[in-house]
């Protein structure tokens, strides 16, 4: 069976199967005296440890997509050269027939480098940098312990869940959470069919920076907290609704599976409710942060099953457009420009931390 995330995945695959939103992109940079096969052995080695790297979905006779995990998959599929690699790079992969990653070796100005695409459906960041740390470590020629609970394992759990008590409480967790709000439908990486989406962008000053640093000290806040916070400020304000809720991009995942590489980025609707009476900001964000780690307990279960559910069907695309955008807050080395995401080709969808 798929995961809860593959499956939101592989539906937006199906809407539009030529979109490149959720191609992810990585450079792993090689020591000095690394030749190409050592490469390819560092790289088939992570494709013979990681069942999700070898897996593609495909569609049984009821119409019910399925993953298949290929027993093998030759490095030479993935590794590519740089001619082949420039006519690939910019298509999308098609999720029925795999391999969902590909690489090629590259020299830059920094020196060699493995650039490696992967379709999100297999990954998530954390993962990324699982990889990135194992493939170091294969290069070196360092031995890799066995992996402890492999993708396909957690996504079976996950089925297997549905027969447990947990299952319905998370079933009334969510139905409480998101009774009379409204919703994205689509959730954070709804993808506008052929278009492209503009971003606005700004970095704080120092004296900015240290401000909300005191601030947040302050309040106990984490920064991504407190600028969820405000955003969700803004859009009460600027639409002038009172209740609404906010998908927030959770990769948070269980201690079991923290070595486990895959897609565990989950949805977690962010309710936001606003009174009539004034409320301190310091009492309405910590009522926030203490909301979002009740959310943890209950990131597993797939959101979008509660809405034939309740009373009024959230799903109201397009009537609160601030609920449309695509929110980031990046800090330290991810927010230079240089890794800044492509927003031409990123996904439209609600927030994202």
């Amino acid at each position: 069976p798929l995961s809860a995330q593959e499956a939101r995945l592989y539906a937006q695959y199906r809407l539009y199967p030529d979109s490149l939103a959720y191609l992810l992109e990585m450079d792993f940079p090689l020591p000095a005296g690394i030749g190409a096969e050592a490469v390819a052995a560092a790289l088939q080695g992570l494709l013979a440890r990681h069942d999700i790297l070898r897996t593609r979905y495909r569609v049984d006779r009821e119409g019910i997509p399925y993953a298949e995990v290929q027993p093998e998959l030759p490095v030479e599929q993935v590794l590519l050269d740089e001619a082949r690699w420039q006519s690939v790079q910019a298509q999308a992969m098609a999720l029925e027939h795999g391999p969902l990653l590909r690489g090629c070796l590259l020299q830059t100005d920094a020196g060699a480098q493995l650039r490696l695409q992967v379709h999100h459906i297999l990954v998530d960041e954390p993962a990324m940098i699982i990889l990135q740390q194992e493939f170091e470590q294969l290069l070196r020629g360092e031995p890799l312990p066995p992996v402890g609970l492999s993708y396909r394992r957690y996504a079976l759990a996950l089925a297997q869940a549905r027969e447990l008590p947990l299952w319905q409480t998370a079933q009334t967790f969510w139905q409480q959470t998101l009774q009379g709000l409204e919703f994205d439908p689509f959730g954070h990486g709804a993808v506008e069919a052929g278009g492209q989406m503009g971003s606005v962008g700004w970095t704080l000053s120092a004296d900015e920076q240290a401000g909300a640093r005191r601030l947040c000290a302050s309040l106990n806040l984490t920064p991504a907290t407190f600028f969820l916070a405000l955003w969700g400020l803004v859009v009460a304000r600027e639409s002038g609704r009172s209740a609404f809720s906010i998908s927030v991009a959770n990769a948070y995942g269980s201690r079991q599976g923290l070595s486990t590489v895959g897609m565990f980025v989950a949805l977690a609707p962010c309710a936001f409710r606003f009174g009539q009476g004034d409320q301190p900001f310091a009492d309405y964000a910590r009522q926030l942060a203490d909301a979002q780690w009740q959310v943890m307990d209950q990131l597993f279960y797939p959101v979008e099953e509660v809405f034939p559910l309740l009373a009024d069907d959230p799903r109201r695309f397009g009537s609160n457009p601030l609920l449309n955008i695509a929110y980031s807050y990046l800090e330290g080395a991810e927010a230079d420009a240089s890794h800044a995401p492509d927003f031409a080709i990123e996904a439209q969808g609600p927030l994202s931390l």
